[in-house]
Order: C-alpha cells, then structure tokens, then sequence
C-alpha cells in the first residue's frame, strides 16, 4: 500500500515457489476518484510466474478488493491491442470492451492500438463467481461480517 490515499498496491503471492520465491504480480489501483467511485488499474504476473493462471485470478481478486473493500463502483484498464493474454484475462475478470486508441501507442517502427476496457459494479455484481458468493469473494471479508 502506498502513502497517497489515491492508489494502492497490491502484492500477490501464488504459493508456488520457484527459487524460493512464491511473488506472483502485482494489482495496482490507481487514481482513484474516491467522490464518484470510479479508479484506474493495472497488474502485471512475474515471469517465473507467467502461464499458470495467475493473470485471470490476479484480475478477478483485484476487481473483487475495488468493488467489497474499497466500495468503488466502477473501473478501467488501458491494454495494447496486441497484448490478447492480458485482453483475455480482463475479460474473464468481467471487464469489457468501451473504446479503441487507434494507433496510439509507437513501438519499434509499429504503431498499436490501445484498448480501453471498464467494469461496472452491476457488471461484477452479474458474474457467475461473484452470484455464487453472494457477492462476497473475498473471504476475509465475509468472515469478517460473520463476527
């Protein structure tokens, strides 16, 4: 967690070890606009860590902190338009599609598109994973209301 009240970061562990190291990526909420419930989010997998899952999962538990602990209502991530397992793993997380940078980004002689990608509340609240908790995924949270 950092100081400024306006972001957050986030380490995820993935109890795999890979020498002795069980650091899977990181979520991090930035810009938070805390009067309309609105934050900015990026994450990212470690690169002994990549190809087992853990991006979709990161995504899932990320958007899941926004939307119980942080009571925000709504998301977003920017994502290079060639970047399909990240563009995957939004998607899984419930994110969609709202809009396209046309060639926004210059890389090595290539221009790309950069795609804007957003999530409701009422969108998280519909996701089979999230109705199968009642809206509770996060764990600790609701052992914490059950107290």
């Amino acid at each position: 967690m950092t100081n400024n009240q306006n972001c957050l970061f986030l380490m995820a562990m993935t109890g795999y070890k890979i020498d002795n190291d069980d650091r899977g990526g990181f979520y991090f909420i930035d810009n938070i606009d805390w009067p309309n419930g609105c934050y900015s989010m990026s994450y990212g997998i470690f690169l002994a860590q990549r190809n087992r899952g853990h991006g979709a999962r990161l995504a899932e538990a990320g958007v899941d902190y926004a939307f119980e602990v942080l009571n925000l209502r709504r998301g977003e991530c920017e994502v290079l338009g060639d970047n399909h397992t990240s563009i995957r793993c939004l998607e899984k997380a419930g994110f969609v599609l709202e809009g396209t940078k046309r060639r926004a980004i210059a890389r090595c002689g290539l221009e790309i598109d950069s795609l804007m990608y957003g999530i409701l509340r009422s969108d998280w609240l519909n996701l089979k994973r999230v109705r199968d908790m009642d809206g509770f995924c996060n764990l600790n949270v609701l052992d914490n209301i059950r107290q």
